[in-house]
C-alpha cells in the first residue's frame, strides 16, 4: 500500500502540514477530513512526534496542537522508555483541567504501538478512575486511523475485563492493568509477566494530601508496596498529579526525592 487515507482534524491538519510539506493544502469546511498518507511515513512520524501520534488516536477531539511543555515532557518518556533494564522514575506536575490523564492515555497508546512493553498498569486513587482510562486507551486503538495503519488489536484478544486487557498485538503479548490505591498489588504477576510501566495518575487525591498522617502512608505504600511490584528486567514509573499546594502532596515529596525526575 503506497497510500492510505486517515482521518484528521482540520485545526491539526494545518498544523502537521509543515511536517507534510504540504504547503498549498487548502482546509476544508467539514469538521474532519481524510488525507492521503504514505503508511510507512506516518508510522515513524507518529512514533516521534506527540503531535501527529494524537491527531491519529483523537481525530475528532485533537482540535489543537500540545503546547511545548507537553511535547518536552513526551520527549523526555520517549528517550527513557527504550532503554534496556531502565527503573526511570517521572515526576510530572500539570493543573487540575489541562489534559494531563489524556497525556497518560496517548502514551499507553505509544508503548503498545512503539515498544516492547509487555505489562502497563495504571494505578489511581480509585480504581474506577483507572478503568476509565484503560478503556479510552482500548478506544483510541480501536480507533479507524491506528486500523488502518497497524491491524485490529481484538483479533487476538485473550481477555477483556474492566481491570485488566490481555491480547497479542505488534509481535508480543500486552497486558493493560487498572488498580485503585487500595488495591492489592503486591506479588502482582499476569502471564507470566511483571509491571514494566506502571503509572501513578491522579494516585492521591486533594483531601488525602491534607492529611500529613494519611499522605505519609500512601507515600510509603506506593515507594514500598506498588513500586516493589515491577519486572527485575525494568520498569518506568511515571507519577503524574495535580500540583496541590499541601504539605502533604506525594508531588512534593517526589520533588524533593533524588531518585526521581
Amino acid at each position: 500500500v503506497s497510500c492510505l487515507l486517515i482521518k484528521q482534524c482540520n485545526f491539526c491538519v494545518v498544523g502537521l502540514q509543515k511536517l507534510f510539506n504540504m504547503d498549498t493544502w487548502q482546509v476544508p469546511t467539514d469538521p474532519t477530513t481524510e488525507i492521503a498518507v504514505d503508511p510507512k511515513e506516518y508510522i515513524a512520524l507518529a512514533e516521534k512526534d506527540l503531535n501527529s501520534l494524537s491527531a491519529l488516536c483523537l481525530a475528532e477531539t485533537m482540535l489543537f496542537l500540545f503546547p511545548e511543555y507537553f511535547v518536552i515532557i513526551w520527549n523526555i518518556m520517549r528517550e527513557r522508555v527504550h532503554l534496556v533494564r531502565d527503573f526511570s522514575k517521572l515526576a510530572i506536575g500539570i493543573p487540575r483541567g489541562f489534559a494531563k490523564t489524556t497525556l497518560m492515555k496517548i502514551w499507553v497508546v505509544y508503548c503498545v504501538l512503539f515498544t516492547t512493553k509487555k505489562c502497563i498498569i495504571v494505578c489511581s486513587h480509585n480504581v474506577d478512575h483507572a478503568i476509565n482510562i484503560i478503556l479510552d486507551v482500548t478506544s483510541m486503538l480501536s480507533h479507524p486511523n491506528v486500523e488502518r495503519l497497524f491491524g485490529d488489536w481484538r483479533i487476538n484478544l485473550e481477555r477483556d475485563q474492566a481491570t485488566c486487557k490481555i491480547f497479542s498485538f505488534r509481535g508480543r503479548k500486552v497486558i493493560i492493568g487498572a488498580i485503585g490505591a487500595k488495591g492489592n498489588i503486591r506479588g502482582l504477576n499476569i502471564g507470566n509477566s511483571r509491571p514494566d510501566i506502571i503509572i501513578f495518575e491522579d494516585f492521591q487525591d486533594r483531601k488525602e494530601s491534607e492529611s500529613d498522617i494519611i499522605s505519609t502512608a500512601l507515600y510509603k505504600e506506593m515507594l514500598g508496596t506498588f513500586m516493589m511490584a515491577a519486572s527485575p528486567f525494568g520498569c518506568m514509573y511515571i507519577f503524574v498529579a495535580n500540583m496541590y499546594p499541601t504539605t502533604g502532596s506525594i508531588l512534593k515529596k517526589l520533588e524533593e526525592n533524588p531518585d526521581w525526575i
